[in-house]
């Protein structure tokens, strides 16, 4: 009856595993159940095959050559694209749009309205595009704080250059409680908007400054 209990909670592990997308906390389980799981913790953190621990250059190509079905590839990338838009979207604002796309082509892959061959296909080009922007950050060598600056001011200012990211970002500096301090905030605002209304225009320029304020610094 135990390695039967064991082997259900192994079966449902891996499952929720697969298709889950974030922290998972089971507030039904049967007391029997959750013994078994303190009892069996490495069965109840059962990964996919093959999964990977992080997003880089290396783990995606390592996924690609690897002999798992297409279906697992799918889920192990739809996952690791959701943690990293849950962990690091805050400071690196291009990940929301990753994350919009990839909850798009994950829905549409449930319902049945794309194939495996189709969604794995989506789910590789957007894990590329989040490969590429930070190989992009290290090319243009800036720090977090700058490259996200960059990236909002950039889908606003096709010509923008480094360097008025990097000013933009020294404001920042200069007050460094504004997120707790109306009073530097409102500073802050009224430098930003110095700065950033040259560059696209009077009419965007409140809302490209309410993006940057709203950014978190790292």
């Amino acid at each position: 009856m135990v390695a039967l209990a064991q082997a259900l909670v192994k079966l449902y592990s891996l499952i929720r595993n697969a298709y889950t997308t974030r922290p998972y906390v089971d507030k039904e389980i049967t007391t029997k159940t959750k013994e078994l799981v303190r009892q069996n913790t490495d069965i109840y953190n059962l990964e996919l095959p093959d999964a990977i621990q992080s997003l880089g250059a290396a783990e995606l190509e390592h996924l690609k050559q690897s002999d798992t079905s297409d279906t697992v590839k799918v889920l192990n990338l739809r996952k690791m694209l959701a943690t990293v838009v849950r962990e690091e979207s805050a400071a690196k604002p291009f990940l929301l749009s990753i994350g919009e796309r990839a909850e798009k082509i994950a829905e549409a892959y449930e319902n049945r309205q794309i194939d495996t061959q189709v969604a794995l296909s989506d789910f590789e080009k957007l894990a590329q595009e989040y490969i590429d922007a930070n190989a992009e950050q290290q090319q243009l060598d800036v720090d977090e704080n700058t490259y996200a600056i960059h990236t909002v001011l950039k889908l606003a200012v096709e010509d923008l250059t480094v360097d008025q990211a990097r000013e933009i970002n020294t404001i920042f500096t200069r007050f460094p409680d504004y997120q707790w301090n109306e009073q530097q905030k409102s500073q802050l605002r009224a430098e930003l908007y110095k700065v950033v209304r040259p560059l696209v225009g009077a009419g965007r320029m409140i809302n490209v400054t309410n993006t940057l304020l709203k950014l978190q610094r790292v």
